[in-house]
């Protein structure tokens, strides 16, 4: 047998190989899309329900081999695209049920109950409160929920009776009354004091200029130089007007 025959044996054999290939795929695509067809896809999930069907079914899945070829193939199948999006779809609607969201949150609560977990949670909490941004947000979270807090009725009743009584401890009254001190030693308190002084005295001015003040006013002196001890004191001061007069003269 010569060179050239063995050559033609070769590829006469890899012609053949190819077209069965070829054959075997194309076999399988006709296969693959008659199982898709709807009539077809209903006669089998009806003979797939039969008893012995399923314990057959459930046999050969139970094997170590096919396990581990299924676990393949759906690591593979779950890396295409398609499916992915398929899957995130499928995710993102059955998310919404309120079953699946009740389960969900139980299991969460659950899981953070773990000793474990519970420990660091906590160690992150306090990092993550310890960065510059989070502090801030915090602070004016606080000033805002402090201002709402203390706005409420029943705080500012219960903070007015707390202050009444602190106010009243000697320490506390001390501790005023020297600052106090200090404070209207100042000069910008002394400029505050005149100019609200002058601002009263001429408000009073103002207020007495009414004729129905006017007439309470004298009826009010009138009252007072009637009452007895009043009197007495005038009478005792006038008389020693009159002797420092006589004395003089």
């Amino acid at each position: 047998m010569s060179e050239s025959d063995d050559f033609l044996d070769k590829k006469l054999d890899e012609a053949i190989a190819g077209v069965k290939k070829i054959r075997k795929e194309k076999d399988k695509k006709r296969k693959q899309e008659y199982e898709r067809k709807p009539h077809v896809r209903k006669r089998r999930g009806t003979y797939r329900k039969q008893p012995h069907v399923q314990a057959r079914l459930k046999k050969y899945f139970e094997q170590p081999k096919v396990k581990e070829k299924m676990k393949k193939l759906r690591r593979i199948r779950d890396k295409r695209p398609d499916v992915k999006e398929r899957k995130k779809q499928y995710h993102k609607k059955r998310y919404q049920l309120p079953e699946v969201k009740a389960r969900i949150k139980k299991r969460g609560s659950e899981y953070r109950k773990l000793p474990h977990v519970r420990k660091r949670r906590r160690e992150l909490e306090k990092e993550y409160r310890k960065r510059p941004e989070v502090r801030a947000k915090r602070r004016a979270k606080d000033v805002e929920y402090r201002k709402r807090y203390e706005s409420r009725p029943d705080i500012k009743k219960r903070r007015a009776a707390y202050d009444k009584e602190y106010r009243k401890q000697p320490k506390v009254k001390a501790q005023h009354k020297a600052y106090m001190k200090e404070y209207h030693k100042r000069p910008e308190a002394k400029a505050r004091a005149r100019k609200q002084d002058s601002a009263r005295y001429e408000s009073v001015k103002q207020y007495r200029k009414k004729p129905e003040v006017k007439a309470r006013l004298r009826e009010n002196k009138k009252r007072h130089r009637n009452k007895p001890e009043v009197r007495a004191k005038h009478k005792a001061y006038m008389k020693e007007y009159h002797k420092r007069k006589k004395e003089r003269a």
